[in-house]
């Protein structure tokens, strides 16, 4: 039972067994559950709860990294995506939930920033990706989601604001 719940956890509910671009699916159910917050949680905590979930994710995230790609027996198997919905999760960051509400284009432009970001992986991304099991996996997509983040938010004060 334990090994189910890390693999739902560590797979994004399974969508990192996509036989195509399991990064990408991973990425995409985290936006998906983004935007159900933004949606249905008060507009006032969720920025609240979303430090807090990105936090829980990193702290439980490594571990079940690790023994995900102890499991299967490869330093980073691509059915590990809980990275890849931490780092997407970390490029939303500051977004106003009215402002998301009233731009879509806002996510989808959060979303293609960090799947640009995580693949070109731009130091110290390069470096972090080499660091031991979970840590490695994980602190990557991080270091990508605050440069998407980072791009992101430079976009919307320019552009949008």
């Amino acid at each position: 039972m334990t090994r189910i719940i890390i693999y739902l956890f560590g797979t994004m509910f399974f969508s990192g067994r996509s036989p195509v671009a399991s990064g990408t699916a991973g990425s995409f159910v985290a936006i998906l559950l983004y935007m159900a917050g933004v949606y249905f949680l008060p507009s006032q905590i969720f920025p609240i709860i979303q430090v807090v979930v990105i936090v829980v994710f990193i702290i439980a995230g490594i571990p079940a990294a690790t023994y995900i790609a102890n499991s299967e027996g490869k330093e980073d198997p691509g059915c590990i995506v809980v990275d890849e919905a931490i780092g997407q999760w970390i490029t939303m960051l500051f977004m106003p939930p009215a402002l998301i509400m009233a731009h879509i284009s806002i996510p989808i432009a959060g979303f293609l920033l960090f799947r640009l970001f995580d693949i070109v992986k731009v130091f110290p991304a390069n470096r972090a990706e080499k660091l031991p099991g979970g840590l490695g996996i994980v602190l990557d997509d991080v270091i990508a989601g605050l440069y998407a983040c980072l791009v992101l938010n430079l976009i919307v004060k320019l552009v949008i604001l």
